[in-house]
């Protein structure tokens, strides 16, 4: 049995805007994910487009109703501009007006020069088609979870969005239609229930999505140095009991390196926290690009950092240190047309089997850290292997 189609259009506004209004709180609370900004707004843009369609008068279409359809693509075109921000890209406001822009000219040409429904329609279906295409790639590639997530399931539906335009498109170029947007009849009553299904279900996969961001944003909180981007002391120190229990059960050569940035205390009292945390964070890339894959860096506390090289011997390893002292050495952190110099101190240790545990291996490397600093900083001090302490 049809539907009314203006309670359709109806039911289908009040949805978009409360599943707006629920993604705005939402971004409320977790203002990291800037995608839930541009989908909230893409919510209110459609409920508006909507609204416009709804009150639309009897009769002929009048020029004003592309207000409607400029919402409806602005509602589009700010979900692709949040799938984009998913991934740190840029917004492209600009390919964003002009694919707009072109829209509203079509809609006008076959409105008021050579009106024609199916053509204006077509023409909208089209902008919808590559709207929702691109953001169906763009969350695709957004994924970090693999392919069970709420991520892939919203791209899913936006691919889903495209194809069933598509095939709308290709339907009104060929045969055309004899209804109306307002008309009452089963064509109309499926549509909009489609769409009205098909906003509930995007409207909870962002919401999951939003959820999911959320936990890895706490995840990585919890095991990452929000400063320098390398493990925190926490997070290294539980990996590093694990490489040492391998390394228990495995055998061969294990080293540790800590290391601390001389006279840090003197930057900070001097040129001030910010020219600190520059220098921390400079040191710890410059650091990750000396290391390979498998080893481990830490944040250890302040100024010290501690990475472990698995499968490294103390000559290997005071190599490694040597050559990211050298590199170290030539950095340069420049502050208001000052150019400051930064050096670093390393103690290097390796295990053996009389090693106890991991806090062991530490103290070891401590020790030459120590000498390291007494010998005049700037310098890689290596143990004997570690003895039990």
């Amino acid at each position: 049995m049809p539907l009314d189609t203006r309670t359709l259009i109806v039911v289908s506004l009040l949805t978009a805007a409360v599943i707006g209004l629920v993604l705005l709180m939402t971004w409320s609370i977790n203002r990291s994910m800037s995608a839930l900004r541009y989908w909230s707004a893409a919510f209110m843009f459609y409920a508006a487009g909507l609204a416009e369609l709804a009150l639309r008068g009897e009769g002929p279409v009048q020029a004003w109703n592309v207000l409607g359809v400029t919402l409806l693509g602005t509602a589009h075109l700010f979900v692709l501009f949040g799938s984009r921000s998913l991934s740190g890209k840029s917004v492209p406001w600009r390919p964003g007006a002009l694919g707009l822009a072109a829209l509203v000219a079509a809609w006008f040409y076959f409105l008021l020069v050579e009106p024609d429904f199916s053509n204006r329609y077509a023409a909208y279906g089209l902008f919808t088609v590559a709207t929702a295409g691109l953001s169906s790639i763009e969350l695709f590639r957004a994924r970090r979870d693999g392919w069970v997530s709420a991520l892939t399931v919203l791209a899913a539906l936006y691919g889903l969005v495209a194809a069933v335009n598509g095939v709308r498109v290709a339907y009104l170029l060929t045969v055309g239609t004899g209804h109306r947007v307002l008309d009452t009849g089963p064509t109309q009553t499926m549509q909009f229930l489609y769409a009205n299904m098909l906003l509930v279900t995007v409207g909870i996969c962002m919401a999951v999505v939003s959820t999911e961001h959320l936990q890895n944003e706490l995840r990585r909180s919890a095991t990452y140095d929000r400063l320098t981007g390398v493990f925190n002391r926490g997070a290294f120190v539980d990996l590093a009991e694990k490489e040492f229990a391998r390394w228990r059960r495995s055998g061969g050569a294990f080293s540790i390196l800590l290391m601390d940035i001389d006279h840090f205390k003197r930057v900070n009292d001097t040129f001030g926290h910010a020219v600190g945390d520059a220098m921390l964070a400079a040191f710890a890339r410059r650091c990750a690009g000396h290391l390979r894959e498998g080893d481990l860096l830490g944040r250890y506390g302040g100024e010290e950092f501690c990475a472990l090289l698995p499968g490294a011997n103390r000559q290997q390893a005071a190599a490694v240190a040597e050559r990211l002292r050298r590199d170290v050495a030539s950095m340069a952190i420049e502050h208001q047309g000052t150019v400051l110099s930064i050096s670093v101190s390393i103690g290097v240790a390796e295990v053996d089997a009389s090693t106890p545990d991991l806090d062991s291996m530490v103290a070891c490397a401590d020790t030459a850290l120590y000498r390291a600093k007494r010998g005049g900083r700037n310098c890689v001090m290596v143990t004997e292997p570690a003895l039990a302490v």
